[in-house]
């Protein structure tokens, strides 16, 4: 839809978080790469923990998510970094938004 608003010059410019199809008379440029980065409580156990967080590091705690509906790139994508790390993230709730999330996990 957005790309489609270009097209129709109801939109100059849009931002997108994946690549998407482009129309040829559409012109995309990749501006910059987003790292993940997990919140936890203030008393989490990780919050001591010398040095980098792994991925795995976070494979025994249970995972609040922002709703898949409401960002699918971001959800899909926790998914998929999770499973290549080898394991499952233990989803307990997903809320419908990212300041939700971030209260239900403090």
């Amino acid at each position: 839809a957005l790309t489609d608003a270009v097209i129709n010059e109801k939109l100059d410019i849009v931002f997108l978080r994946k690549p998407a199809p482009i129309h040829k008379d559409v012109q995309s440029l990749h501006v910059l790469d987003e790292p993940l980065i997990v919140a936890l409580p203030s008393n989490h156990p990780l919050v001591e923990k010398e040095g980098a967080i792994h991925l795995l590091d976070l494979e025994p705690y249970e995972f609040v998510l922002y709703r898949r509906l409401a960002g699918q790139d971001l959800f899909d994508n926790i998914l998929a970094n999770c499973y290549q790390a080898g394991f499952s993230p233990n989803i307990v709730q997903e809320a419908p938004r990212l300041t939700s999330s971030l209260n239900l996990i403090a």
